[in-house]
């Protein structure tokens, strides 16, 4: 259970966790529930897909509909959006 914590740059001495470098003054660590980002990241990994397709969507239906031509850059774009 402590590996991860130790690969960390934590040490844990009598069950008390304790950190590589004492911390700035007025600041009191949290280790058992740290504050986190990822609800932020979870929102960005969903609407920055959903974007990026809208913004495709609508060059390729420029490209075949309105101008008619379709270039080597228009079928490299559907690779390049994979992740």
């Amino acid at each position: 259970m402590w590996m991860p914590l130790l690969k960390a740059g934590l040490e844990a001495r009598d069950g008390v966790i304790e950190g590589a470098l004492a911390p700035p003054a007025g600041v009191t660590p949290n280790f058992e529930n740290p504050v986190t980002r990822r609800h932020r990241v979870v929102v960005a990994s969903i609407i920055c897909p959903i974007i990026s397709g809208a913004f495709f969507t609508l060059r390729m239906y420029t490209r075949v509909h309105i101008t008619r031509r379709l270039g080597w850059d228009d079928c490299m774009l559907p690779s390049e959006d994979v992740d």
